[in-house]
């Protein structure tokens, strides 16, 4: 899981400077999902989530950030 800042966000659905993790935005992502259009989909998600290498989040990442149009940036305390 990687920790995340929202730098913009067209569609407003989280705040500038935000502190995200992947997981809450994949979960969110997902829960925005038809269960039966977007069945492909959501067994993509939840495939690269649950292979949770810097690889497979960041290919989610990336996916749901060009979708909504979210500019991020890694975040470290």
């Amino acid at each position: 899981m990687k920790t995340y800042k929202v730098i913009s966000d067209i569609e407003n659905i989280y705040q500038p400077n935000t502190i995200i993790t992947s997981d809450t935005l994949i979960n969110d992502f997902l829960n925005t999902c038809n269960e039966t259009e977007d069945a492909d989909l959501i067994g993509w998600l939840y495939t690269l989530k649950e292979t949770d290498t810097d690889n497979s989040i960041a290919q989610a990442i990336a996916f749901i950030t060009d979708a909504w149009d979210i500019q991020l940036e890694d975040f470290k305390e």
